[in-house]
């Protein structure tokens, strides 16, 4: 990173990243995963722009928080859509998937990047959750009652931190963590 030294020409890739994804998106409906790949890389670009510029002219773009919550909704949304479909043949694609998802949500400075530290919490639940429902498919068992396990850890913490705030459903948690007992 030492070799960082013009900030608008890194504004500059990182548009021209948003436009070539817009246009996959538009343009090429098979092409999800490659889609979300590069909106992957997009997030960690802004992110590397941001820390060594607090204020890059990112104007036209959108903000990074969008940019990772549509990013893991959108990676957690195809994995579980291969489930449903019984697309065992790329498991390992759609692990792999939700496990960037995950790498992303568990850098130590992700809560200053969304704003939110309830709506990464629940981001990493759902990843998780789903992330177990991939191991129990693969027959990982072991797996994925540790990834279901942090999961109903990180709603328990949740809940303790915000028992007067809202409502949060837990069940759907421990009916995963049932379903990989069975």
């Amino acid at each position: 990173m030492e070799n960082y030294t013009d900030p608008l020409l890194d504004a500059c890739a990182i548009t021209l990243m948003h436009r070539i994804r817009d246009k996959y998106i538009h343009q090429q409906q098979q092409l999800v995963i490659p889609c979300l790949l590069l909106e992957e890389k997009l997030i960690y670009s802004h992110i590397i722009l941001v820390q060594h510029n607090p204020h890059p002219p990112l104007t036209q773009l959108p903000p990074i928080k969008q940019l990772i919550v549509d990013f893991v909704q959108k990676a957690n949304q195809i994995a579980m859509q291969s489930l449903e479909r019984g697309d065992n043949n790329d498991l390992k694609r759609y692990d792999q998937l939700l496990s960037k998802s995950i790498s992303l949500l568990m850098l130590p400075n992700i809560n200053d990047y969304v704003g939110d530290a309830s709506l990464v919490t629940k981001l990493k639940i759902l990843s998780f959750n789903n992330l177990s429902c991939l191991y129990k498919q693969k027959k990982k068992y072991g797996v994925a009652m540790r990834t279901i396990d942090f999961a109903v850890k990180l709603e328990e913490e949740m809940l303790k931190t915000q028992l007067s705030e809202q409502k949060y459903d837990i069940i759907p948690t421990f009916l995963n963590k049932a379903a990989v007992y069975s």
